[in-house]
């Protein structure tokens, strides 16, 4: 595509995520392991709507949850350290139109076309925290719901508060980096 953009690293909100979100996976992985190591071989897996077992299965099956959040979140740590790459070589990856359109305007400086991706990238960033919280919520209730010490209510509830936070959170970023971009093209604009 020959795009020219000044490749900048993540400023610290971005990196103080990453850190976050890999802290909070290690730590859902350190609650499984602790309770992993106490459970015996069969565990209840599902439950009624009354926090009633009603499926019994491998306690290794409790491990599922963490290992997928794991996956994606090595795979979000993989598009954040290969943004300019994807952008520069591999623009269809970034099923993103409008973006990319934006990315290749040539209004802006190369400096701001770095600015304007990682500004997306660092919502991206803070969505692998966000996920971090959600795999430490997952592992932690599920193994705890099998030793009988929390409710299913009690999941449910922080469940659905984190999720309606993953999805608040980067409606919200990305509308102000929205109002950012808008501002910066038409700074670009008094420029010509």
């Amino acid at each position: 595509m020959g795009l020219e953009i000044e490749r900048e690293s993540l400023r610290f909100r971005g990196k103080a995520s990453i850190a976050m979100g890999i802290a909070l996976l290690a730590l859902s992985w350190a609650v499984a392991t602790y309770y992993y190591r106490i459970l015996p071989d069969t565990v209840p897996t599902h439950y009624d709507l009354y926090g009633r077992p009603n499926g019994w299965g491998s306690k290794a099956s409790l491990l599922l949850a963490p290992a997928i959040l794991t996956g994606v979140g090595i795979a979000l740590l993989a598009v954040i350290k290969y943004r300019y790459t994807m952008i520069e070589r591999y623009p269809y990856l970034v099923n993103m139109p409008a973006f990319m359109i934006l990315v290749s305007s040539d209004r802006l400086t190369p400096t701001e076309r770095s600015s304007i991706v990682n500004m997306v990238f660092e919502v991206i960033s803070i969505e692998l925290a966000l996920l971090g919280l959600l795999g430490l919520e997952i592992t932690y209730f599920s193994f705890t719901m099998v030793t009988g010490g929390s409710s299913i209510g009690l999941f449910s509830s922080t469940l659905y508060t984190t999720i309606a936070i993953m999805i608040a959170i980067p409606l919200f970023l990305f509308y102000k980096t929205y109002t950012k971009i808008k501002t910066m093209l038409s700074t670009s604009e008094h420029r010509r």
